[in-house]
């Protein structure tokens, strides 16, 4: 996506991630363009220096709900 290519162009210096640590993996739900850019650079042997925070919440033994559709319980 153009935001990713902006990101990896001009990459921040800070960030903050927002996650939920589930049983099998992490899932992200704030950041997600920016784990895209760095994973990307990463793959091109590019390194960046930044501070990086993650915010994670234990969501294990929970089903994380879809969200944006019918069936997807009210906030």
């Amino acid at each position: 996506s153009d935001l990713v290519k902006s990101i990896m162009a001009n990459p921040p210096t800070a960030t903050t991630l927002i996650g939920l640590a589930t049983d099998s993996a992490v899932v992200m739900l704030e950041g997600m363009h920016r784990c895209c850019a760095f994973t990307l650079l990463a793959q091109e042997g590019k390194t960046i220096s930044a501070d990086i925070s993650i915010a994670l919440a234990d969501f294990s033994g929970r089903a994380i709900p879809v969200s944006g559709q019918k069936t997807s319980p009210a906030a």
